[in-house]
């Protein structure tokens, strides 16, 4: 996801400058054995939505980074309950899907 938005012009960052008063834990501790997980909104026209067959999802939060700005001709398709986005379609032909979660 964060390859393919580079690769449209867009910009990455990590999690805590991107939403840094969010509430939603995106990092997993497998040390301590803990698995965090958050709820995920899909955009009901998108692809994702219609795959999933739903416009709510729970996914892990495994990641320390996420997407400051969408490259052009990306749409945001999914994002957390602090607004960061979990998942993006290529406006266009072809199929070109990224997602945030493992």
């Amino acid at each position: 996801m964060h390859l393919i938005n580079l690769v449209y012009g867009g910009v990455n960052g990590k999690v805590e400058d991107i939403a840094p008063r969010s509430g939603v834990c995106h990092r997993t501790d497998w040390a301590a054995g803990v698995n965090y997980g958050h709820s995920v909104t899909l955009s009901s026209d998108s692809l994702l939505a219609r795959i999933c067959r739903t416009e709510w999802i729970l996914v892990n939060g495994v990641h320390s980074r996420g997407v400051a700005s969408l490259g052009a001709g990306l749409r945001l398709t999914a994002h957390s309950d602090d607004g960061l986005v979990e998942a993006f379609e290529a406006q266009g032909e072809g199929f070109c899907v990224g997602v945030q979660w493992h």
